[in-house]
């Protein structure tokens, strides 16, 4: 578990390591809108949704957030199996 945790952490350092300097090329002109988009594009591929499925703000509890990801889940090992048995048959 100490290994995830950290897995984890560090995938967070590099998410936001990224963004901030995606942020930072575009609003300082080193890239054009195409280039940021591209690379925008690029970050969402590598890393996917941060909650998938699910979406924070104010008055959101966890206890909902955690419901939306298991709801995700679901779908995904349910388009999983529908793929793997259209392969199959």
């Amino acid at each position: 578990m100490r290994q995830e945790i950290a897995d984890i952490e560090k995938a967070g350092e590099l998410r936001v390591k990224e963004l901030k300097e995606l942020a930072r090329a575009y609003s300082a002109g080193d890239i054009s809108p195409e280039q940021a988009d591209a690379l925008h594009s690029r970050y969402h591929e590598r890393w996917g949704e941060v909650l998938p499925g699910a979406s924070t703000g104010p008055g959101v509890s966890d206890e909902r957030i955690l419901e939306q990801v298991g709801k995700a889940a679901e779908g995904r090992k349910a388009k999983s199996r529908r793929k793997a048995e259209g392969r199959f048959r």
